[in-house]
């Protein structure tokens, strides 16, 4: 592979997104992630004298992170609101303390 000189003219940019070509062929491209997982992003840039050069970087997609803690209940057995219970996505576990004043 040759790879481009200070003074090359880039001609053409390649963007591929875990090895399949995508459709955008612009140097500012953006790419939409529907599903979390690891995805290998590379962009291939070709000079005007047809020399080639690439980067590959990791893009790992999380799940949307959120977290809801209420601020007060009410243990009183009617069935509405009588635990404390925080809830949230994209953690498995977590640690809470409460403490009296």
């Amino acid at each position: 592979m040759n790879y481009l000189k200070n003074n090359d003219k880039i001609a053409a940019y390649e963007w591929y997104i875990n090895n399949n070509p995508s459709s955008t062929w612009t140097p500012n491209a953006s790419q939409k992630f529907e599903e979390t997982g690891d995805y290998y992003v590379t962009l291939v840039v070709i000079s005007d004298k047809g020399c080639k050069g690439s980067v590959t970087k990791l893009i790992r997609v999380e799940d949307e992170f959120a977290l809801f803690i209420p601020n007060a209940f009410t243990p009183n057995n009617d069935g509405k609101n009588d635990v404390f219970l925080p809830k949230g996505t994209a953690f498995k576990n977590y640690s809470l303390g409460i403490f009296n004043r």
